[in-house]
């Protein structure tokens, strides 16, 4: 019983001598990412799925390529059918 009253003590003492950060500092970390994701105008994924059907399951493996501006869109599917293409 002293050794958890002890540890909660140590754990308060703590807490409230530990000083905040800046809320100025915050601010401008969340606007610098914010800028930073808005800068990027294009994304490449890998996207697998799991079809359940009447015979078991179906998996499927396709890449992606999004661009914002221009706006195009491109997929090549690698499984079930390798080879086909969308381009838009």
């Amino acid at each position: 019983m002293k050794s958890k009253f002890f540890h909660l003590l140590i754990v308060l003492i703590f807490s409230f001598s530990t000083p905040a950060q800046d809320l100025a500092f915050k601010k401008e970390l969340i606007n610098n990412m914010i800028d930073a994701i808005d800068n990027h105008s294009q994304m490449e994924f890998e996207m697998q799925r799991n079809e359940r059907n009447e015979d078991g399951f179906t998996d499927g493996k396709f890449y992606a390529k999004l661009r914002t501006d221009p706006f195009m869109v491109y997929m090549k599917n690698e499984r079930p059918r390798e080879g086909s293409e969308i381009l838009y």
